[in-house]
Parts: C-alpha cells; sequence; structure tokens
C-alpha cells in the first residue's frame, strides 16, 4: 500500500490483518424474498463465470436459499455469500444493498473490477466484508462507515485510491482491517475502534505480540537479527483445536497469544470437514481418540446449549450391506461400549428399513448421541471467548522454525506475505524472535514441518506426515432430504468411509473418499496452499459405494462439493494412529507441547483436548 509522502510526522503507516471467514457451501430449503433473489441475479448478470460455479443461481426461482454458495437463516433469508476464489470476474452491483440480512460477503481472490457501490453502506447487519486480491479501484466508500456491525474488513490487494474514510473510525466494533496493497492517499484514523487494531510498518505479529502500536523497537539479535518480544504463551494455528486450547489457556490465568499463518481462523482441516459430533465408536478402547471424543462429545453438547450454537443430535446408523460385514459392525458395536457409549444398539435391516425408508442393510448400528454442528459457528464463538479472557490473535503471521536457547524456547516469526515468492531451499528469515514460557504447536497440517525446524527437538519423536485428500459430493434434484440421520457404512482403509451428512439446513453430502498425496513442501504446508479441486471424475467411485446402501441414488444426482486434507501419522494400507500429544514428559523440551495427527474425531474432541493439555501440561 502507498501513503502519501506528505503524510504529518508521528502519523502511522499501515500493514493490516483481518480473518477471512472460510465458509462451506451450504443450502437452505423455503421461501425468501424476491428483492433478495433478485439481487443476487443481478449480480450473476455481472460477472464472468467460465467454470459455471453459479448455475444453480437459477433467476426463475423466486428463492436463493436452493443455490450454491448462498446460505439461509431459519427464516430463509440470505445471511452468507461464499464465492471467494471462484475465478469470476466482472463487477459488483448496487442490488446487493437489498440483502438486508447479509453477515457475510466473501468475494475475495477473483477478477472483480470497477467500484465499491456505496449502497454496501446499507447491509446492517454486515459482520464481514472480504474483497481482497481483486481489480477494484475507486474510492473507499464514506457509507461503508454506516456498517455498524462490521468486525471485519478486507479490501487489501486492490487498486483503491483515496484516503482512507473517517467513518470507518465510527464503527466501534470493528476489530481487524486490512487496507494494505492499494494505493491510497492520507494518513490512518487512529481513533475510535483503529486504536486498539495493531498498526505495522513492520511486522503484524509484533504489534500483536507486544499489545501496543510497532515502531520496530526491542531487543535486536546479535549480528543485526530480527528483534526478540517476550510472550507467556504462543498456541501456533487458529483451527478449531486451536482457538479450543486458547481459551482453554486463558481462562486458566495465562497471557496468551494465537499465531495464525493464513488470514483467518479455521480455514484448514477445521473448515473442511463433515462437521459430525462423533460418539466414540471406531477407536481402540483406552486410546486418546476414544477418550477424547467421548469427553469432548459431553463437553461439546454441553457449550453449544449453553450458548446457542447451532448443533443437532440427529443420530447415526452404521450399516452392513452384506452378511459378510456383520462380523465387523460387532466388533464395532463392542468397541463402542468398551469406550463408554453406553446407548448403541445393533438392529436388523429391517428396522433400520422403518427409520430410514431409503437405506438397505442386513444389520445396522443406531447411535442416537451422534450428531451435527455449525463448525463456523462454533469457532467464532471459541474466538469470542478466547478474547474476552485477553488472548490475541495474529493472522497472516506464519511461525517458520524455533530452537532452544539458554532452557528458553524460541519461535522464528514472519509475515506470511513474506512467503508468497520463496524459492527452493532457500534460508526462510525471520523477522521476529518470540521467546514464549509455553508453546502449543497445534498447527494443523503444518505441526509435522514446524517441528521438524525446531531445532533442539530430538528428530526421532518427529514422526512421519502423511496426507489424505477427501473430496464431498452434494446431492441435488431433491426437493427434501432422502435421510433423517447420519448413514455411514463399515469403515474402510485410511478413513469411515463415504457417509451420509446433513447440514442443519438440510443439504445432503457424501463424503469424503481417500486420496493419498505426497509431494507437499513445507512452504505450501505453513500457508494451507493445498489442492482442494475436487475432480467430477470421482462420482463414478461414489455412485458405487453409496450404492451399496442407498440403491435408489440417481444419476447425475451429485455435484462436486469440497474438499478437506487430513493429517495423518499412518499411510496406505497401515492401521489408523491415534492422536500423538507430546509435552516434555517425551520430548524433553520444557513448554513446548505439540498435536500430531489431529484427525477426525478432531472437531468433536477440541474440547476434550484442551481440557487435557490444561489438565496435564499447566497444572505440572
Amino acid at each position: 500500500m502507498a501513503l502519501s509522502a506528505a503524510a504529518p510526522a508521528g502519523t502511522l503507516t499501515l500493514a493490516l490483518s483481518v480473518p477471512l471467514l472460510l465458509l462451506l457451501v451450504l443450502w437452505a430449503p423455503g421461501a425468501s424474498s424476491n428483492s433478495e433473489g433478485d439481487a443476487l441475479s443481478a449480480l450473476r448478470r455481472s460477472l464472468s463465470d467460465p467454470d459455471g460455479v453459479l448455475q444453480s443461481w437459477d433467476a426463475t426461482l423466486v428463492n436463493p436459499c436452493t443455490w450454491f454458495h448462498v446460505t439461509c437463516d431459519r427464516e430463509n433469508r440470505v445471511t452468507r455469500l461464499d464465492l471467494g476464489n471462484l475465478k469470476l470476474s466482472g463487477h459488483l452491483v448496487p442490488e446487493l444493498g437489498k440483502l438486508e440480512h447479509l453477515q457475510y460477503l466473501e468475494l475475495y481472490k477473483n477478477n472483480i473490477q470497477g467500484a465499491i457501490p456505496s449502497e454496501l453502506g446499507n447491509l446492517k447487519n454486515l459482520i464481514s466484508l472480504d474483497l481482497y486480491k481483486n481489480n477494484i479501484s475507486g474510492k473507499i466508500p464514506p457509507t461503508l462507515g454506516k456498517l455498524k456491525s462490521l468486525v471485519f474488513l478486507r479490501i487489501n490487494d486492490n487498486k483503491l485510491t483515496g484516503p482512507i474514510p473517517r467513518e470507518l473510525a465510527t464503527i466501534s466494533g470493528l476489530k481487524v482491517v486490512d487496507v494494505s496493497n492499494n494505493n491510497l492517499c492520507g494518513t490512518i484514523p487512529t481513533s475510535g475502534p483503529f486504536e486498539h487494531i495493531p498498526l505495522s510498518n513492520a511486522l503484524v505479529a509484533a504489534a500483536a505480540v507486544a499489545g501496543r502500536r510497532w515502531a520496530g523497537s526491542g531487543e535486536a539479535m546479535g549480528g543485526g537479527g530480527a528483534p526478540r518480544e517476550a510472550a507467556d504463551a504462543v498456541v501456533v494455528g487458529a483451527g478449531v483445536v486451536g482457538l479450543a486450547v486458547a481459551r482453554a489457556l486463558a481462562m486458566a490465568g495465562r497471557d496468551v497469544l494465537v499465531v495464525e499463518a493464513t488470514s483467518a481462523f479455521g480455514t484448514g482441516t477445521s473448515s473442511r470437514n463433515s462437521e459430525v459430533i462423533h460418539a466414540g465408536i471406531y477407536h481402540p478402547p483406552n486410546s486418546l481418540k476414544a477418550r477424547l471424543c467421548v469427553r469432548g462429545k459431553e463437553l461439546l453438547y454441553r457449550y453449544c446449549s449453553e450458548r446457542g450454537i447451532p448443533h443437532k443430535q440427529i443420530g447415526k446408523l452404521i450399516v452392513a450391506s452384506s452378511v459378510a460385514e456383520v462380523p465387523k459392525l460387532e466388533i464395532l458395536l463392542e468397541r463402542g461400549k468398551e469406550n463408554g457409549v453406553r446407548d448403541l444398539r445393533m438392529m436388523e435391516g429391517s428396522e433400520a428399513l422403518q427409520m430410514e425408508p431409503e437405506v438397505r442393510c442386513v444389520k445396522a448400528i443406531l447411535s442416537p448421541s451422534s450428531g451435527i454442528i455449525d463448525s463456523h459457528e462454533l469457532m467464532l464463538s471459541l474466538v469470542g471467548e478466547a478474547e474476552s479472557f485477553g488472548t490475541t490473535l495474529s493472522y497472516n503471521t506464519t511461525v517458520i522454525g524455533g530452537h532452544v536457547e539458554d532452557g528458553g524456547l524460541h519461535l522464528d516469526v514472519c509475515e506470511s506475505s513474506s512467503l508468497e515468492n520463496h524459492i527452493g531451499d532457500s534460508p526462510l528469515i525471520p523477522q521476529l524472535i518470540l521467546t514464549p514460557k509455553l508453546v502449543v504447536n497445534s498447527a494443523g497440517l503444518s505441526a509435522l514441518p514446524l517441528a521438524k525446524r525446531f531445532h533442539g527437538l530430538r528428530q526421532e519423536v518427529v514422526p512421519a506426515a502423511y496426507y489424505a485428500r477427501g473430496c464431498y459430493f452434494t446431492l441435488s434434484q431433491t426437493k427434501s432430504p432422502p435421510f433423517r440421520r447420519l448413514i455411514y457404512p463399515i469403515p474402510e482403509v485410511g478413513g469411515i468411509g463415504v457417509h451420509v451428512t446433513l447440514d442443519l439446513n438440510g443439504l445432503v453430502k457424501f463424503g469424503p473418499d481417500v486420496e493419498w498425496i505426497d509431494g507437499v513442501d513445507d512452504i505450501s504446508s505453513f500457508l494451507n496452499r493445498y489442492d482442494y479441486y475436487v475432480n467430477s471424475d470421482r462420482a463414478s467411485k461414489f455412485y458405487q459405494v453409496i450404492r451399496k446402501y442407498f440403491p435408489n441414488l440417481k444419476d447425475g444426482s451429485l455435484e462436486p462439493g469440497y474438499s478437506g486434507i487430513r493429517p495423518k501419522l499412518s499411510g496406505p494400507q497401515q492401521p489408523p494412529s491415534d492422536f500423538l500429544i507430546q509435552g516434555e514428559d517425551i520430548h524433553g523440551v520444557p513448554g513446548l507441547i505439540n498435536l500430531f495427527g489431529i484427525e477426525s474425531p478432531g472437531l468433536t474432541s477440541c474440547l476434550g483436548i484442551a481440557e487435557y493439555i490444561v489438565s496435564k501440561y499447566l497444572k505440572s
């Protein structure tokens, strides 16, 4: 971003960071107002859509809640548009200002041109506006100052000109802003909410750590190295587990900093899964997965009920499609009971048919305590509670390594943008050295690559990393969901099988499958540069496995949905691994806690994992 050279002395320059609220594709059936459908139709007409991602936006249907990339509330009013990174081009339309219930407008990483319509100032319920990395030009409309519900504003990496409107300083709830890499001029507001937003001409992380505006000060390393900043507890990674751990540490009295390499919380595995609350059936007795899933389920249902987080205990059927699968089903039943899941019940296929008329099976296990959850709302709640206890979150901040020095921990930190053009094996240069008393490596997909770059940590305690992509397909051509419960087959190697998942709006999803991937370098891992493309050719395998328990699945009814990457500690044809939670008792480094292989049931277990860490490591 360019600021006027004539800015008064003492005026702050800018490098701001905001969380991107990465949302899954949701579908809400029902009726919606004509004005909302008209507004979205106007947007579609203004956009070029080379991949046909907006094909479901049928202007002849007045109900936009049935369109992909649109989310509605229970009153069937449009609340979210998730159109980020879809290769769209064109311009924004003033009709968007008619979506009066819209909370999240996500149009990042496209090729949107033209100006930001001043009518966006009419979106009185808007919480997040993400238009970054487009080619938007013109001035920032002062009318955006009317967005009194706005928390996150990110319009960086465009071609915007002119000053930053002083009206934005009147938005009391505004927490994070990014207007960098534009052609703005003038000075930066330092009143109102801008007083509390980290401003930096050096490093976003430093501002967050210091709790003040960063001016490049600090204890310099010998030889003109990066400055150092002390910290109490640092959690690396703002996924659902990292956020739960940060909340628990803050509630226990620690001064917590969460550093996240991407621009938002939960952009990796935490937002690319089935959103299922698991009962605790699949895992070996006394394993961490079994114990923390069962405990986490209890904590999660209580947490969601007390805070009104959308969830539903809809139950699950695990089905044996043939007589040959029945012994495996019986093993699952006994394992679940041994894990403390007391409400499981075996039933004949005829009884399962009465419960779910579209299901065909020989026998089935009913798991009444299984359910579904809005993972985004859960993470948003965890962020809010963690912050209320004093936690600071620093986005676009990558921990690239660390070391043990004089008995203390040192983390090498840099702005994520500095890694964008990193070449090959050239050294990674930190811009800041954090010296925390406690580090929780909850970096998800990059937890193992980070541990391998931690000098002083015995590498024999760092296991091999495996990655499995899982694709989801959504069910179309149906007026109502054919199922009321989750439907799971017998587990397969590498996963628990392509199953039926319902979301809270009634959208039916099938997945995930298992596709082993390799060749992931550290930088791609740090920046979440994974290939999440869903190849439509994979649908043929889906039809084959789904029809074993859902024979009435129609040809052409599956549409590509989304995919996720699972961090695994066991590879193809190997038995599934347990969660691996390492403290000083395992690796010998005081103050370092590694969380490895936190895949399913990580979402269900998040509060259980946080409780376990505080109980075992903090109190000891």
